[in-house]
């Protein structure tokens, strides 16, 4: 749809810039009507639909399960790749990228002040007006064993998990 621009015609009297209002306000009120008309029409759509989209969702559980199940039992297959190319699409395991986690029910001012009163875990620490984890720095140096050991006395750990996922060819 091409855009049109509007040539601006200076008003001077209350009357013009009335007649001016009155305009907008008559487009005002159609453009909520026919808004209200498509949310309406769309609201039915889904409403009718509603019964073949949870049937082909559970499917896409079912059948992403199933293929799951395949991949795990068949590591071999992805041993170079993380992707198995088929016919109609790919499996595969994505790597999610390296996160900082504190363990489960541990505060994170509470790691924050164990750290910043350690000598390992003061430049793990950002300081602001409030102190945070310096998850940047914890991540830079990740591979380093022995600090991740000693983060770990403070509840800190590196965690990178793998994903499985499914790719179907879509034809346009």
């Amino acid at each position: 749809m091409a855009k049109t621009k509007t040539k601006v015609t200076p008003i001077v009297t209350e009357m013009e810039a009335n007649e001016v209002l009155a305009r907008y306000a008559k487009a005002d009120s159609a453009l909520t009507k026919l808004n209200a008309e498509l949310d309406l029409k769309i609201t039915k759509l889904r409403e009718e639909k509603a019964e073949k989209i949870a049937e082909y969702t559970q499917e896409l559980k079912d059948t992403n399960e199933i293929l799951l199940a395949f991949a795990a039992g068949n590591p071999q297959l992805f041993e170079s790749k993380k992707t198995l190319d088929m016919q109609h699409g790919s499996i595969g395991y994505r790597t999610s990228p390296p996160a900082v986690n504190i363990k489960k029910g541990v505060k994170v001012e509470t790691v924050v002040e164990l750290l910043q009163n350690s000598k390992i875990g003061q430049q793990y620490v950002k300081t602001k007006t409030t102190y945070s984890l310096d998850k940047e720095a914890i991540l830079a140096k990740r591979e380093d064993t022995k600090l991740m050991g000693k983060l770990g006395e403070y509840f800190i750990t590196v965690e990178q998990a793998e994903v499985f996922f499914v790719d179907p060819k879509t034809e346009a």
